[in-house]
């Protein structure tokens, strides 16, 4: 049996894919078919699908594509790893075609199930967090210690909430997160400046590094490069805007955007120049971080082995 591919992919049709997935449009308009963002929450449509041209684009987001661009962000998959999770029995009902009602369960279920929420003090995640140099202090202030189901699996990590109450969840052993996906904001002084970082590890070295110094600014985690316009209206209301990015291409094709639409920001990568993000450098560095003020608050059989 020849194997789906890509092709053949591009040319499913989006409407009838997004009915599989319990996706209904709220308003039609000739090809154009208006949909609730399925990236984020909101009561107005800003979501369009093309039928034509068989494209999307989310106007809250600024980016779209065809059917392999969706995949990709909506199941945080790769390219390769898409095309096979649509590489089944169904593939052919989804061809471009006149207009179809394409039966499935109504309700996406998000694969993880988050069990139990509460105060970080796993010993094996304090360790994970301390290889990575991250303050305690810091650590407990952000994140939290989250028990979760995937797949018929429990796992343990730590969890970086978002804005809209999903978690970027990491572990020694595990990378991921729940849904919803959004960007993380931290208020601080209005007359401060806000930093911009692209994961909460390279924000947790910053505020590691920096301590009391940055106790008083602002803070905005994209969390993905995939809400970098989504950041902008967020940023826009601050007079200066310090970009800490990776340095890869995803990361900086986020800066030069964010450099384009903040006439305030200014690119502050420099600080680890020679590194692919700030944790890195930080793990890097030969700064040692002093058992008793790490674990004030950890009796010894708790506290974990350095």
């Amino acid at each position: 049996m020849d194997r789906l591919t890509f092709d053949q992919l591009r040319q499913y049709d989006l409407v009838d894919y997004f009915t599989s997935l319990g996706l209904n449009p709220t308003k039609i308009q000739n090809n154009n078919y208006w949909y609730l963002s399925p990236f984020r929450q909101e009561r107005t449509a800003s979501f369009k699908i093309d039928r034509q041209l068989n494209l999307w684009f989310d106007f809250g987001m600024g980016k779209g594509g065809n059917i392999i661009d969706f995949g990709m962000h909506y199941h945080n998959r790769t390219a390769i790893d898409f095309l096979r999770m649509m590489d089944g029995p169904d593939a052919k009902s989804l061809l471009t075609v006149p207009a179809r009602i394409y039966h499935t369960d109504p309700v996406k279920k998000s694969p993880i199930e988050i069990t139990q929420v509460q105060p970080l003090q796993d010993r094996r995640l304090l360790s994970y967090l301390l290889s990575r140099k991250i303050e305690l202090q810091f650590a407990q202030q952000y994140l939290t210690e989250v028990s979760f189901q995937l797949h018929d699996k429990s796992y343990t990590t730590v969890g970086f909430k978002n804005n809209s109450g999903g978690y970027e969840l990491r572990s020694q052993y595990y990378k991921g997160s729940s849904t919803p996906k959004d960007i993380t904001v931290i208020p601080g002084m209005k007359d401060h400046a806000i930093h911009v970082f692209e994961g909460f590890m390279d924000f947790l070295s910053y505020r590691s590094i920096k301590g009391k110094e940055a106790q008083q600014d602002a803070f905005l985690i994209l969390n993905s490069t995939i809400h970098t316009s989504k950041s902008i209206p967020y940023l826009q209301h601050y007079n200066k805007v310090n970009l800490y990015l990776d340095h890869d291409d995803t990361g900086r094709k986020a800066t030069e955007e964010l450099l384009e639409a903040l006439p305030q920001a200014t690119d502050a990568s420099m600080l680890y120049a020679h590194h692919k993000d700030l944790n890195e450098m930080l793990q890097q560095s030969k700064r040692i971080l002093p058992k008793e003020t790490l674990y004030p608050k950890l009796n010894n059989s708790r506290r974990p082995k350095l």
